[in-house]
């Protein structure tokens, strides 16, 4: 069902004109959370425990454009454009998008844990509202960072990938 490409459709160049003589059906793209949107999570105290986690989180899910966590107009001022130029691609083509979303590897800490959940929660929310990405992929070449992470680092942290996705 998703046979396609790795893409990326550059506006002013003749990729979108390539997808179409190709007939592609999917493209996986590569907007992922830590390049995009990491820097822009901005909690305002450490996440120390668990429940910190969860009224945080709670926090963001209620205004996901408009809150205290997120930089979201520094993010839409640096990104949004060429995203649109980009994904607006795929939607006139009817491309279906899987998205490179989450991070594969990060510190072990709960403040750690809650960047890279808001910002995979928030990246996918805005692939979502603004350009219909409903397909995402939690890491790439599994067996280069399943090697340099233990079982219980592994599943956490797609635990919190999966939820950060299911939440948005």
């Amino acid at each position: 069902e998703w046979a396609g490409f790795r893409a990326t459709a550059i506006p002013g160049t003749n990729a979108d004109a390539w997808l179409k003589y190709a007939e592609t059906q999917a493209v996986r793209t590569w907007v992922t959370a830590p390049r995009y949107m990491n820097m822009y999570i901005r909690p305002q105290e450490t996440v120390n425990t668990a429940a910190d986690f969860e009224r945080l989180k709670a926090a963001l899910r209620a205004a996901p454009e408009e809150n205290d966590i997120v930089a979201m107009r520094a993010f839409l001022n640096k990104h949004h454009e060429t995203l649109v130029g980009e994904f607006s691609v795929y939607q006139s083509l009817g491309i279906e998008v899987i998205n490179q979303t989450g991070a594969k590897t990060w510190p072990d800490t709960i403040h750690d844990d809650f960047i890279n959940w808001a910002s995979c929660y928030v990246l996918t929310y805005y692939l979502a509202k603004n350009f219909d990405v409903a397909a995402h992929q939690y890491g790439n070449e599994p067996d280069w960072y399943f090697d340099q992470s233990t079982d219980e680092q592994v599943r956490r942290r797609l635990t919190l990938i999966a939820d950060a996705v299911h939440s948005a």
